[in-house]
């Protein structure tokens, strides 16, 4: 007796990361700060880890405490922020992503956003493809 298959069952999507141009080397869980609004961030979406809280929270320009140097971005899902309690969240620490894929946080200029990633990601294991320029 032979299997019948449906067209798409053997080499769907399911089979293939949805985010072909992000390649995690080393994600790891970790603790999210809690945040006003309970916002979602997206994969590819640029965090850093805020000495004074000693915890993870999104990335900002003009962030204190290391929350403006980029360490890692969220993946492979989304993660819902509490606005109470702190969570648990997947960070690629090490791997590829391209530029385009890197999610501007809300508020933030892309140019700072470029400067930050120019800025030493590669020194921890980061390579950021698609960037005009690197230092």
């Amino acid at each position: 007796m032979t299997a019948s298959y449906k067209v798409n069952q053997l080499w769907s999507s399911a089979v293939r990361s949805p985010y072909p141009r992000i390649v995690p080397v080393n994600a790891q869980p970790k603790t999210i700060v809690a945040m006003a609004g309970a916002p979602t961030l997206e994969v590819g979406y640029p965090m850093a880890f805020d000495d004074a809280e000693l915890k993870w929270a999104p990335w900002t320009a003009s962030g204190t405490s290391n929350t403006n140097v980029i360490k890692g971005f969220i993946y492979p899902v989304d993660v819902v922020v509490d606005a109470t309690s702190d969570i648990l969240g997947i960070i690629m620490l090490r791997g590829e992503i391209h530029y385009d894929d890197i999610i501007l946080p809300s508020g933030e200029a892309e140019a700072d956003l470029k400067l930050a990633l120019q800025d030493g990601p590669l020194a921890r294991g980061l390579v950021i493809r698609g960037l005009v320029e690197v230092r």
